[in-house]
């Protein structure tokens, strides 16, 4: 049943709490429903949903999510500071969202099986407590944090960069924050075991056509995503902590990315935030890459498209 839009807007769960309770609880999942339909459609009204508002570099990320599941964006890079909520939008509100809308099976991993099965976790929990917005349930049988299935037959998949992924095909390929530290970012035999293992372990677990994302702090300039960006073309979110010229999001020179506004936390003033802000992020980064050392410190690599060429 439809309701008109004037009636919808006046009713809210205070509204109708006089009701008795039956028909208060048919009222209160009817109004689910159809909050559902827009929250299906918008990644933006998923995230309010669930308590957060987006700020400016998250509507920024949150386009480009939904241009990687509505197809037109294959693949897609994500490099912004520590802190920025990035692995919020696009590990645990963009899976849970991209079920709802899809049938598509989701493989997702971070630096160990412990941090991908915690992404697992909690987007596991917001499919069971929002299912009648969302459209999708659990299957009974399968809720493991680092493997689970909804009714519907689509999977997804926690694994640890390094680990076997067997008896896995997935649509979509999430890997985020693939480097545990510095230490490791600086040794090229790890590096290698990462490329080796997203070539040989992680691409081949992908159907033909599937879309990737990759979200990581950038320590060194040779690593997963240094590598990915000349093997293929991506699209690339790159918005460095300080506003650097032409910033995607029209900030003024050297302005912070986020300050307490944006989280509803308390933190240092702007002021503060401003000058002590790069001596917080990684310094020992060569110049190799075509963009400028000062990116690469910034969470460097670089705005809009590149290619293997």
């Amino acid at each position: 049943m439809l309701l008109p839009a004037d009636l919808r807007q006046k009713l809210s769960p205070d509204s109708v709490s006089c009701l008795p309770a039956e028909i208060r609880k048919e009222v209160l999942t009817l109004l689910e429903e159809l909050q559902g339909h827009s929250t299906r459609r918008s990644l933006i009204e998923w995230a309010r949903h669930c308590g957060y508002e987006p700020a400016a570099h998250h509507r920024l990320l949150i386009a480009e999510l939904e241009k990687v599941a509505s197809g037109e964006t294959p693949r897609l890079a994500v490099f912004m500071p520590p802190g920025s909520a990035k692995s919020t939008y696009a590990s645990v509100l963009f899976p849970a969202w991209l079920l709802a809308k899809s049938n598509w099976n989701i493989l997702a991993a971070s630096h160990t099986t412990e941090l991908a099965e915690k992404w697992g976790r909690r987007i596991r929990n917001l499919i069971a407590e929002h299912s009648v917005t969302l459209g999708i349930s659990l299957a009974a049988d399968s809720q493991a944090a680092g493997r689970w299935a909804l009714e519907g037959g689509a999977e997804y998949y926690a694994a640890g960069v390094g680990t076997g992924i067997a008896g896995f095909r997935a649509r979509v390929g999430l890997i985020d924050d693939p480097i545990r530290s510095r230490q490791d970012a600086d040794s090229e035999l790890i590096r290698d075991r990462v490329w080796d293992w997203y070539i040989n372990d992680f691409k081949t677990r992908l159907v033909p056509r599937a879309a990737e994302i990759l979200i990581q702090t950038r320590w060194q300039e040779d690593d997963l995503a240094g590598r990915a960006l000349n093997h293929e073309e991506w699209k690339v979110i790159c918005l460095p902590a300080l506003a650097e010229a032409n910033d995607p999001l029209g900030r003024q020179l050297n302005e912070p990315l986020w300050d307490d506004d944006d989280y509803g936390r308390r933190c240092r003033p702007r002021c503060e935030l401003t000058y002590e802000l790069p001596t917080l992020l990684p310094m020992k980064i060569p110049n190799a890459l075509p963009v400028s050392i000062q990116q690469l410190v910034r969470e460097g690599a670089v705005n809009g498209s590149i290619n293997s060429n």
